[in-house]
C-alpha cells in the first residue's frame, strides 16, 4: 500500500503522491525524512526504484509506453527499513500532465529543470521560489507590475487546465495568486493568460499579457473571494477561458490571441503588503489535451 512506513516516530515521505504522467513523460520525485523530534531532513540519502518506467538516482522518473497504475519507491540508505511509495498513473499519449506539492527549497523554483522563471529568463519580472509544501513569489512590490511568474517547461498542447490549492497565512495588503495558461517567457517579453484570485477579497480576473512589461488587457473581472485551502482552477479550451473556485465557475472570457504556450503560476503584491511568504499555493496540477 502507498503511504509512509514508520520506524518509531520517523517517516520517509515521497512527493508528489499521487502523480499522473503521460506515456514517455517525466516527473521529478523527492523524498524528505520526518524525524522523531518533529523536525524535517529535506535531503535524506535514499535509493529509488520504480515500476512502469525508469528512475534515476536523483529521483527523475521517465514513464514507459504502457498506460496504467504503477509505483515509485524510495528507501532510506545506510540501514533501517524506512521507505515510502508514491502511486503513479501513466496516461495515454496525447495528454501531458505535471503535478507537484513543491517539496524542495529552491530560489528560483526548478524541480530538476522543469520550470522557466520570469526573472531569470524574462528579466523584467520576478522569480518564483519554494519551501517544502509552499510555492510563492519574490516580488519587491515597488513598481507594481513585476509579478513573480514561472512556467512548466516543455511542449504543451493548446487546450490546457491548471488546478492549485491556495495558501493564505494571514496575508495583508493587495495580494493575488495566479494560474497561468498558454504562457511564453523570453527576454523582456511575457505573453500569457493570467487567471488571478485576490487573497483579500478583491475579486477574480482573467487577463491577457501582451509581451512587454505592463502591457496587458483585462478580459473579465468578477466577484469572488478565496480562503486558505480553497482549490482554484482555470481552463483554456479553444477561445474559451474559464476560472473556477472549489469546482464552481466564477468567471469566463473569450479570446483567441494566444494560441499556445505553457501552464504555470504567478504571484502579485503591492508595496502595502510587505511579505511574499504569507500567500501562495501548496500544490499544483496542470494538464493538456490534443
Amino acid at each position: 500500500d502507498s503511504g509512509p512506513r514508520l520506524t518509531g516516530q520517523e517517516q520517509l515521505i515521497v512527493a508528489p503522491n499521487p502523480a499522473s504522467i503521460s506515456v514517455g513523460g517525466t516527473q521529478q520525485f523527492s523524498a524528505s525524512r520526518r524525524l522523531s523530534d518533529g523536525t524535517t531532513d529535506p535531503n535524506p540519502s535514499v535509493s529509488w526504484s520504480a515500476t512502469g518506467g525508469t528512475i534515476t538516482g536523483a529521483g527523475l522518473y521517465t514513464a514507459g509506453g504502457t498506460p496504467g497504475g504503477f509505483r515509485v519507491i524510495a528507501a532510506l540508505t545506510g540501514g533501517g527499513i524506512l521507505a515510502d511509495t508514491a502511486d503513479v498513473s501513466i496516461t495515454p499519449a496525447g495528454a501531458r500532465t505535471y503535478s507537484t506539492s513543491f517539496p524542495l527549497t529552491e530560489n528560483p523554483v526548478s524541480e530538476g529543470g522543469n520550470w522557466i522563471n520570469g526573472g531569470t529568463t524574462g528579466l523584467d519580472w520576478s522569480n518564483v521560489r519554494t519551501t517544502p509544501g509552499h510555492v510563492f513569489g519574490t516580488q519587491t512590490g515597488t513598481n507594481g507590475v513585476d509579478d513573480a511568474i514561472a512556467l512548466v517547461a516543455g511542449s504543451w498542447g493548446p487546450n490546457q487546465g491548471a488546478q492549485a490549492t491556495v495558501f493564505n497565512g494571514g496575508a495583508s495588503g493587495s495580494k493575488e495568486v495566479e494560474l497561468i495558461l498558454r504562457g511564453t517567457i523570453t527576454a523582456h517579453s511575457a505573453r500569457l493568460y493570467e487567471f488571478t484570485f485576490s487573497v483579500n477579497g478583491g475579486g477574480v480576473s482573467i487577463v491577457r499579457w501582451n509581451g512587454p512589461l505592463a502591457s496587458f488587457d483585462v478580459l473579465a473581472h468578477c466577484n469572488g473571494a478565496i480562503n486558505n485551502g480553497d482549490v482554484v482552477a482555470a481552463t483554456a479550451v479553444g477561445t474559451a477561458l474559464t476560472l473556477f473556485r472549489n469546482g464552481t465557475q466564477l468567471c469566463a472570457a473569450t479570446d483567441g490571441t494566444l494560441p499556445a504556450g505553457s501552464p504555470g503560476v504567478g504571484f502579485f503584491r503591492r508595496a502595502d503588503g510587505p511579505q511574499n511568504s504569507d500567500f501562495g499555493f501548496t500544490s499544483l496540477s496542470v494538464t493538456d489535451s490534443p
